[in-house]
């Protein structure tokens, strides 16, 4: 372990990715909680699927979009966590009537890769997935179900398909 130390607070974090690797292959060795109800199972349907991860979205859902904020060009990746975002991001987030600039004034990070725990790759959290969050629940997107977890709703995919081509792809440079 190593300890960062920041302001007031103390970040905790594992000294490198060989620990992390054999944390993981430890967890993979625990056995799995067992499932004693038809809730239990449906509950942990739901949180694989979608769900918060503080204020933003995680699960298959926040993996995916990630994903495809990439592969369309709306964000880039600075580094191995951290993103910008685009022109065509811009774009996009006009869409959804959220302003960038509000969202890189904060204090925040933009956009960082936070890895999600049921899919073992990362979705972004940041100020711009919280955003992007928020407007999707407001708009019935995502709808909320019980403790952390979301529900996407019944055409979240297509919404989802016309947002992403509602703004003209810029090619990376």
């Amino acid at each position: 372990m190593r300890v960062r130390a920041q302001g007031r607070h103390r970040y905790h974090e594992l000294a490198g990715p060989e620990v992390a690797t054999v944390i993981e292959a430890l967890a993979q060795l625990a056995p799995p909680s067992p499932v004693r109800s038809l809730r239990e199972d449906r509950q942990a349907s739901t949180i694989t699927e979608s769900r918060t991860c503080y204020d933003h979205l995680a699960g298959r859902s926040g993996v995916e979009l990630r994903d495809r904020l990439l592969a369309t060009s709306a964000l880039r990746a600075v580094n191995d966590r951290d993103h910008m975002l685009t022109g065509h991001g811009r774009h996009l987030l006009a869409e959804l009537e959220i302003d960038p600039d509000d969202l890189q004034a904060t204090r925040r990070v933009l956009a960082r890769s936070c890895i999600d725990w049921t899919s073992r790759r990362p979705h972004l959290a940041g100020a711009l997935p919280a955003a992007i969050t928020g407007t999707f629940i407001a708009r019935g997107w995502l709808l909320h179900t019980e403790g952390r977890g979301l529900r996407v709703a019944g055409d979240y995919d297509q919404l989802l398909d016309r947002w992403l081509a509602s703004a003209p792809n810029e090619q990376p440079k």
